[in-house]
């Protein structure tokens, strides 16, 4: 299984959403980092036939999307990032409401809801209205209706917005449960949620690919760049100056001092601490750093 994107463009006027961007993706997670406005909602649109792109082409397994049409949107689970939800349907009537749309038969349905409703934890509340859940909750119904019948590719736009921790682990370990057989893409701000899971994270800015790989190759480039140290409020508001501060905390020794992380090109002065190891946080930091 293979969905390969090939020199994508999108112009909104005179702003380019999303520039030459080319990648291929098999089976596995795919994570998506960007800030605002790196064109992440723009590409997810655009793979999922809800926006038109300017130039480039999409395939399937060798086929233009285009050209497979309601074959391909058949292999496609969607779960937007707005909630603008239906309140006057039940959780269940919902589902059966998105399986009719996907042209599920009812007795394909009838299996399907229950198994799914109970795997984002949902069972109970299925008779509830949408306008009642809670924020975490419609979350979990958009995942479950994005994997009616058993799509292929699953797009998710911020899919553990909103929810616990503990229901972010949930989701987080569902994903990773139901990629073996598919190809997820998934744009997350929630960082943690996919340097665990994810086969490789794609980091998108101003809407150009400017790296891939491993989380854990990802990393090791990083580590040049990301230093621990002790100092006073003096010494910290220097470094602010000439470095990322990606944290602050209080040192343990009770003096008043700080233990501050740093992201930059050069090995600062003071106190280094031994120890210090590099997370995907600051490789998102040192990419986004502007």
């Amino acid at each position: 299984m293979e969905l390969k994107i090939e020199n994508l463009v999108k112009d909104y006027g005179n702003n380019r959403a999303l520039d030459n961007f080319s990648y291929t993706f098999s089976e596995g997670v795919y994570g998506l980092l960007g800030p605002n406005g790196a064109g992440k909602s723009t590409m997810m649109n655009i793979i999922t036939d809800n926006l038109a792109a300017t130039s480039g082409r999409i395939t399937f397994d060798g086929e233009d999307i285009k050209k497979l049409g309601t074959e391909y949107l058949r292999q496609l689970g969607f779960m937007p990032q707005q909630q603008n939800i239906y309140p006057s349907f039940s959780g269940l009537r919902f589902m059966y409401y998105m399986a009719s749309l996907k042209g599920m038969k009812k007795r394909e349905a009838d299996e399907q809801i229950p198994r799914l409703i109970e795997m984002v934890n949902l069972k109970g509340h299925e008779d509830k209205k949408l306008g009642a859940y809670s924020g975490g909750m419609k979350q979990r119904i958009l995942i479950a209706q994005a994997l009616l019948g058993n799509p292929k590719i699953l797009i998710m736009d911020e899919p553990t917005a909103g929810l616990d921790p503990k229901e972010r682990i949930r989701i987080r370990n569902i994903i990773s449960e139901v990629s073996q057989e598919k190809t997820v893409i998934l744009a997350t701000h929630v960082v943690p949620d996919i340097e665990f899971i994810s086969k490789e994270i794609l980091l998108l800015k101003k809407g150009k690919l400017i790296g891939s790989g491993t989380p854990a190759s990802l990393v090791s480039q990083v580590v040049p760049y990301v230093f621990e140290v002790e100092t006073d409020r003096e010494g910290l508001e220097k470094y602010k100056k000439d470095y990322r501060i990606a944290n602050i905390g209080s040192s343990a020794s009770g003096d008043g001092k700080f233990i501050v992380r740093l992201i930059g090109d050069r090995i600062p002065g003071g106190e280094l601490l031994d120890g210090t190891r590099a997370t995907l946080e600051d490789v998102y930091l040192r990419a986004f750093e502007d």
